[in-house]
């Protein structure tokens, strides 16, 4: 398992398929005005994950601490980065992740996570194709449209490549999206 933090500017988030995330919308309790992404990916490569739930709990609380609860990081309240905590599996048809006990109900029933305003989705390979689940309080204030794109983005950059060499590559980069982006596409 690994974890990165993520900055995305207008810029990088746009070469993400992002863009219409930004600007003002309404969130809980306010009009919010959104001037980036601040994204924290938690990674898995495992085959049989539901025994990973208590763990990814304990990472994504983690997580919501480093840059708070609510729908924005920084700047003044109701202004700033959309706060989006990530949940990548990465290997295509992972068991443990749908159904009963699975981590998709493990973590939506955590009531940290389950009453957060900040984005919390899983995403994840079903037969090649990516599925998702939003599961705190701050997916009410998305389209399905924008959760879709966020774990498209998500997934694409994730899933074609060894997490080992994500967590490098973001680890060199600093966390910089457009540097890891970069990298990557230069080697294909």
């Amino acid at each position: 398992m690994w974890a990165a933090r993520l900055t995305l500017p207008y810029d990088k988030a746009n070469a993400l398929g992002l863009g219409q995330l930004f600007g003002q919308r309404e969130g809980p309790g306010r009009v919010y005005e959104i001037t980036g992404i601040q994204a924290i990916v938690i990674g898995n490569h495992c085959d049989q994950c539901a025994s990973w739930g208590n763990q990814i709990a304990e990472w994504t609380f983690e997580a919501l601490k480093m840059y708070g609860f609510d729908f924005t990081t920084g700047g003044s309240p109701g202004r700033g980065n959309l706060n989006v905590v990530v949940i990548s599996f990465t290997r295509n048809n992972a068991q443990g992740i749908e159904g009963p006990g699975g981590i998709i109900e493990q973590l939506s029933t955590d009531p940290w996570i389950a009453s957060s305003g900040a984005v919390v989705m899983i995403v994840y390979l079903k037969d090649g194709q990516v599925k998702w689940a939003c599961i705190s309080r701050g997916c009410a204030f998305l389209t399905d449209e924008e959760k879709e794109a966020i774990a498209n983005s998500f997934a694409n950059l994730l899933s074609k490549y060894p997490s080992g060499m994500i967590e490098t590559l973001i680890g060199f980069c600093g966390g910089d999206v457009g540097c890891v982006i970069d990298i990557l596409r230069a080697g294909k």
